[in-house]
């Protein structure tokens, strides 16, 4: 995503100090992108996304953890004026080069 990205002349930064911890953010544009893994985010009917068998109490709330604490942090982010994207490592998977274009539509300012 980050070399599709620079090669359509996008240029971005990869460390932030805002909390949420974003993958890369325009500040210029005050927009933050996440690039989510489908297991973490809890990405329901993903083939990426399976419960393990083993220890799946801690897992579960692990993971509902994340999703929670993703949605309060994309809330804070909007309230203090950005604009966070979401993309799905399996959208990636599936087809780099739509899923970025698409991206890159969404960035276009």
């Amino acid at each position: 995503v980050r070399k599709f990205l620079f090669s359509r002349g996008m240029r971005y930064k990869l460390h932030s100090k805002l909390s949420s911890k974003p993958d890369i953010i325009f500040s210029k544009n005050k927009i933050a992108l996440f690039i989510n893994g489908c297991f973490w985010q809890k990405h329901a009917g993903c083939k990426n996304f399976v419960v393990p068998k083993t220890n799946t109490a801690f897992w579960e709330a692990k993971i509902n953890e994340n999703v929670e604490r993703d949605c309060i942090n994309y809330k804070k982010l909007i309230e203090l004026g950005w604009k966070p994207i979401i993309i799905l490592e399996c959208e990636v998977e599936k087809n780099v080069e739509v899923s970025t274009e698409n991206l890159f539509q969404q960035l276009k300012i």
